[in-house]
């Protein structure tokens, strides 16, 4: 046991009231957290939709494209140039990110299942075609094969005289 730990009691061991109590306590600050990542969330799309300052050099270039000038269009702006003026791939792959292209690692082991089975589908509509396009000669070739390479590694010749002979 670590340092600490000798005075907590399994949830399991509490009375059903004291765990009735805690499960309030956890709903309540689970609320809070949650009321707080809203506030931060809307905060920094509040933030992201103002306008650059006049004195701003990304705020030119924006207007000359005439694209809105706000910091969120800076950022991508931003991203965009790391990536290809400076050969920024993290800024590529947050770029992807943000706008949809870039697969997560979810996507990415969704995908290898797809092509997995894919293959294996393939495989078996190969095997398929095969089978039924082959012949009865086709069918026994490698029979054949193995019969003829067998015959020319093995010496037979006298095997089945009579060794009384």
């Amino acid at each position: 046991m670590r340092p600490g730990q000798e005075n907590l009691i399994p949830f399991d061991e509490r009375t059903e009231e004291e765990q009735r109590e805690l499960r309030r306590k956890g709903g309540k600050a689970s609320g809070r957290a949650r009321r707080k990542k809203a506030d931060f969330r809307k905060a920094a799309e509040t933030i992201l939709q103002l306008e650059l300052p006049q004195d701003n050099e990304i705020r030119d270039i924006l207007e000359a494209h005439g694209i809105e000038p706000t910091y969120e269009n800076a950022m991508v702006f931003s991203c965009t140039y790391k990536t290809v003026v400076k050969g920024d791939t993290q800024s590529m792959m947050n770029l992807l990110k943000v706008t949809g292209q870039a697969e997560s690692e979810g996507d990415k082991a969704e995908q290898e299942a797809r092509i997995a089975k894919l293959k294996a589908d393939t495989e078996k509509v190969k095997t398929e075609i095969k089978l039924a396009t082959q012949t009865d000669e086709d069918a026994n070739q490698p029979v054949t094969n193995f019969m003829e390479a067998l015959a020319g590694a093995v010496d037979i010749e006298g095997i089945y005289n009579d060794p009384a002979e």
